[in-house]
């Protein structure tokens, strides 16, 4: 039983001792490793930074787009009813052009709607409902 517990008292030793040396070797690890961690969290900000920077400035750019869509497809509807004033028929050739330019919008508001998805932003920061409803308001009125 005495021998036992002596060699019971030699493995505690022997345990705190390897405890003691893992302890200092995971304190100078980290002493090692806490600069390059801090220049590696400094260096992700300013790149989350940059990116949110360009993204920011590729919304803007979009929104001026759509800014600008928006102002042509009204410019197009007070043509027509310029153009159009009473029972005016309108030719198939400007009938096929305004097709054409209204699948073009469209395509360039559908677009505009996947980037918004794929960059997880909200649609309703731009007020798209309203342009889309223009949109739609025209196509009915070249419809009819």
């Amino acid at each position: 039983l005495d021998e036992h517990s002596a060699a019971l008292a030699n493995l505690r030793v022997r345990t705190e001792s390897q405890e003691q040396r893992l302890s200092a070797a995971g304190d100078r690890l980290e002493k090692l490793v806490a600069p390059t961690l801090e220049a590696l969290r400094g260096e992700m900000h300013q790149l989350r930074a940059a990116e949110r920077a360009e993204t920011e400035q590729q919304l803007e750019h979009l929104a001026r787009q759509l800014k600008d869509l928006s102002e042509t497809n009204e410019e197009a509807i007070a043509e027509l009813k310029e153009a159009a004033p009473g029972n005016h028929v309108i030719s198939l050739q400007e009938m096929q052009q305004m097709r054409e330019t209204c699948a073009l919008q469209e395509d360039q508001l559908q677009r505009l709607m996947a980037y918004l998805d794929q960059q997880g932003l909200p649609r309703e920061e731009m007020d798209l409902p309203d342009v889309v409803f223009r949109v739609e308001r025209l196509e009915n009125r070249m419809e009819r």
